[in-house]
């Protein structure tokens, strides 16, 4: 099962970074493969992975 959600785009600073973070992320989940987003608290890993 799979859950895509769609955020506003107002809602979620998109830099290029990022956008090739959700590019990469994607392309292993499609691949079959689970992705591990870390880093320090605040930093938006559940919402890139929520709104991406």
């Amino acid at each position: 099962m799979t859950t895509v959600l769609h955020a506003n785009a107002r809602q979620f600073i998109s830099t290029d970074f990022t956008k090739q973070i959700v590019r990469r992320a994607l392309r292993y989940l499609q691949s079959g493969f689970a992705i591990h987003l870390r880093g320090p608290a605040g930093t938006g890993k559940t919402t890139l992975a929520i709104f991406s």
